[in-house]
């Protein structure tokens, strides 16, 4: 049996968001969140290369980016009282961790086509991450934009879900958000066509539940006395997660709108609750640290990369492409970290008399 790092207090003068004090990092979301975010890059590289449709890696694999988002939030501020001053302080925070990469990549794409008054207007709605709000299926100026528009309304709704801090109360707000989402899932997918119903589809009403039940498992995560475990158990679940709807025949819309839906929502939260219960040591921390470092980055860049290099390379052969877009996104995503995220999330505390956690380089 393996044993979860105790809560010390430690300084960490390298570390990008300040010096500071708090729980321990929670190495298995990272390498979790990494691995989610290499799903939906080989999902979209197989897909658009005529390799295989393995939705199951690219659709639940974002889904779990939302469990991630409910828990690591909870797990940092759970515990702090709601002021003005605390809101303040997330909301900057929230903002200075998507807003700068996001705004990057929506910026070059904006460059990438001739610029009209829509796409002007699409690219300001984007930029101030409001078309979470309205459509953000159809109004991402950027393949899988539609998921951060959605994580910034919950980080909107998150000051509103700390009011349900009990577990009684998070129970029944959790309960509320599945009945929910069945619901309406099953109503918007009644002609079983995923092509017509994917902007009503990708909106936070159908994602809430898996947020708020991120938000439940941290609140649990509080309470249970401290236990390890082997990050196997985690990975044998994701793994699950990818090849369970392909080996039972499982199209997109069985996954998300018939009955085998509720067994994927439960693997992916297992998958959350099992890796934050696991500790990872040696060359294997490193590798988890790296996927989550780099994991913002890998998700957004790596169909920009992929469509810039099959257009560049013309008549290349599929391996060649997948090859040099694998490379290039992984090598670009951790020059983005280093030289462009970490530096942005540093301006966020260069005038802040408050040491930040460490906990809050959790990807979001």
């Amino acid at each position: 049996m393996v044993y979860a790092q105790p809560r010390r207090r430690y300084f960490d003068r390298a570390h990008p968001e300040g010096l500071a004090l708090s729980k321990e990092r929670l190495i298995g979301l990272d390498l979790i969140r990494g691995l989610c975010a290499v799903s939906v890059m080989v999902y979209h590289y197989a897909y658009y290369s005529g390799l295989g449709n393995f939705a199951a890696a690219g659709t639940y694999a974002v889904y779990i980016f939302f469990v991630l988002s409910g828990f690591t939030l909870f797990y940092v501020y759970g515990e702090k009282p709601l002021s003005s001053e605390s809101l303040k302080d997330f909301f900057l925070a929230r903002a200075f961790r998507i807003m700068p990469l996001y705004t990057a990549v929506v910026t070059y794409q904006l460059f990438s086509n001739p610029i009209t008054f829509d796409r002007f207007s699409q690219y300001l709605v984007n930029v101030s991450l409001l078309f979470g709000l309205s459509n953000p299926g159809t109004t991402s100026m950027t393949p899988g934009g539609w998921s951060i528009g959605i994580e910034a309304v919950f980080y909107l709704l998150f000051p509103v879900v700390l009011l349900f801090r009990s577990v009684k109360a998070l129970a029944a707000l959790t309960i509320a958000t599945f009945m929910l989402h069945f619901i309406y899932v099953h109503a918007i997918y009644s002609n079983k066509d995923i092509v017509s119903t994917w902007s009503p589809y990708t909106q936070a009403i159908t994602f809430l539940c898996y947020f708020v039940a991120g938000v439940l498992a941290a609140r649990v995560f509080h309470l249970l006395p401290k236990f390890g475990g082997s990050i196997w158990l985690s990975l044998a679940t994701l793994l699950a997660i990818v090849t369970l709807p392909h080996l039972a025949g499982w199209d997109r819309v069985t996954i998300i709108a018939d009955w085998p839906s509720a067994l994927m929502i439960a693997l992916s939260i297992g998958v959350v609750v099992l890796g934050a219960r696991a500790r990872i040591t040696g060359a294997a921390r490193k590798v988890a640290v790296f996927l989550g470092d780099i994991s913002y980055s890998l998700y957004l860049l790596h169909l920009v990369v992929f469509f810039e290099l099959k257009l560049q390379l013309g008549d290349a052969d599929t391996l060649t492409l997948l090859a040099a877009s694998t490379a290039v996104t992984l090598v670009l995503s951790k020059l983005l970290y280093t030289y462009f995220e970490t530096p942005a999330r540093r301006l966020r505390h260069a005038r802040s008399p408050v040491p930040a956690s460490p906990m809050r380089r959790h990807r979001l």
